[in-house]
This record gives C-alpha cells, structure tokens and sequence, in this order.
C-alpha cells in the first residue's frame, strides 16, 4: 500500500503546538544586541552554466572560432547586525539585517583565425539587504565555559538594491542592467563559537552556507538563484549583563580554620575538663 503523505495543514498546526510548547518554557539567559563583518563566497546556482554555454556558442557564432568558458566565484562583503531573544533554555531567536553581494564570474577563451587567442570576462554581481530570520542554539552541557559551540538555522528573505552583468574586452569595460527581481528568499545555516570577554559582551566566530531558492534575475529563459558560503566575525552585547560564574566548588562544606574548635555532634555528651575518661572497653582497671 503506498504511504499517505501528511497534509499541508496538519504539518503546519504541528510546527505551531511545537512552537508554543516552546515558548510555554521560561527564558533563559540575557538580550544580545550585535554586529557583524566579513566576506561572501558567492556563486550562482541553476540554469549558471547554461548561461555561460549559451553566451560561448553566441561567440563562436558570431565571432568564430574555437572557444571555451568557465565559470568562478565570486567575492564579495557582508556587514550588518542582530538582536538575539532567549526564548527556550539555549535557544534564542535571532532576526538580522545583512548588506552581501551576490553573483558569479565567468571567463570566455576563444581561438580565432586571424586573431589569435581572445579573451572575455563577466561578472554577474547583484547587491541586497538580506533579512535572515534564525534561530541559534548553544548546547547547555557546553554552555558552562568561556568558549562556547553555536549552530545556526532559518529562512532568509533578500531585497535587491542593484544588479548588473559587467563584460571585459581587450581592457574595455561594458555594463549592462539585468532585470532583477524586487525579492529573494533563501535558507541559512551554519556554526561556530561564541567566546565570552567578559559579563557585558561575546566575541562570535561563525561560518555560513545560504541556499537562495529563488532566481536573482526576472529572465524567463536562465534561473539564476545565488548560492553563498560567509564567513563572519562580530561582537555581541549582553542586556543585561550576564551573571559572574559562581567559583569552583560552591556549596561545598570549607575545612575549620585553623585554631578553632569544631562543636560536637548534636545528642552526644562532650567531657567535662578535668575529669577522667571512661576506661576502653575489656580494660581491667587496678585497685584504689
């Protein structure tokens, strides 16, 4: 008998009660407010190569000649900053607001009789306002030092700002406006450490992978949505400031200094001073 797939409802009414059971734990730990800097390794996924044979075999028309073409990656910025939310034990909410570059950078080679050797580069770059929307989780057993493990998932919406495909011939540049569309969305995950400086404020080390399940561009013939590997590195302020861990041991009975006198149990009998203690046990003691 072939499985029934569960129902598009059902599966989001389970996510919910997920979520409110969630929430219906206490938060723990402090407000983070934080900024972030890095790079992007950016590259474009789906109909890319397509895109880049379909532009080789223009040339070889056009031109003639033999050619070939590979495509590379791009590098690019990433700054911006969040707030994080306790929410659930050691799992905060953390919405941020990103400012990446996007795209792809293609190289044609052509063998031309009466040429030479010609060489064309392009760049596909687009630029967005990324808004991921994460959930970060910080394993409580190794939430106790200094240097704390982080990982990192949630859906990610970008707003374009600008785009554009650049082409390089014999040391003349061309630019071209590409019909971008206005939004992107897209999935982030990744991890890293959170290394605490002190009760205030935590540095944060991450890497990320984004998984862009839309196309950049508005052409009906190339889907061309982004694929990008970051990495970041930022600052993190605690509101409030996050408690002093407690010292070594505590709750553990200290040894009596020295010179004091411990009490006696309580319900036994301490001796008098001056009078004799009780003879041991299968003692015979001698005559007065």
């Amino acid at each position: 008998m072939a499985a029934r797939s569960m129902p598009v409802g059902t599966a989001l009414a389970g996510l919910a009660a997920a979520g409110l059971i969630a929430l219906a734990a206490p938060p723990a730990g402090a407000m983070e407010v934080g900024l972030y800097g890095g790079m992007t390794i950016a590259n474009l996924g789906g109909d890319a190569d397509e895109f880049r044979l379909a532009l080789q075999n223009q040339f070889e028309s056009e031109i003639g000649g033999t050619w070939d073409s590979e495509r590379e990656s791009h590098l690019g910025p990433a700054i911006g900053g969040f707030v994080a939310f306790p929410f659930h034990r050691d799992l905060l909410f953390q919405p941020e607001v990103h400012y990446v570059s996007r795209g792809s950078e293609f190289n044609w080679t052509g063998v031309v009789s009466g040429f030479g050797i010609l060489g064309v580069e392009g760049l596909i770059e687009a630029t967005y306002l990324e808004f991921p929307l994460t959930v970060r989780w910080t394993p409580t057993a190794a939430a106790r030092g200094a240097v704390q493990p982080l990982v990192l998932f949630g859906p990610s919406v970008g707003v374009n700002l600008d785009g554009a495909f650049e082409v390089l011939v014999g040391g003349s540049e061309v630019s071209e406006d590409l019909p971008m569309k206005g939004m992107s969305f897209g999935v982030v995950m990744g991890g890293g450490v959170e290394v605490e400086l002190n009760s205030a404020a935590s540095l944060l080390v991450e890497g990320r992978y984004t998984l862009g399940l839309t196309s950049l561009t508005d052409d009906a013939e190339f889907s061309l949505p982004g694929r990008e590997v970051a990495v970041l590195a930022g600052l993190s302020f605690h509101i409030p400031r996050r408690p002093a861990p407690a010292p070594a041991g505590e709750g553990a009975a200290a040894p009596p200094d020295e010179g004091t006198v411990t009490p006696p149990v309580e319900g036994t009998a301490a001796p008098t001073e001056g009078t004799a203690a009780p003879p041991a046990e299968g003692t015979v003691e001698p005559p007065k």
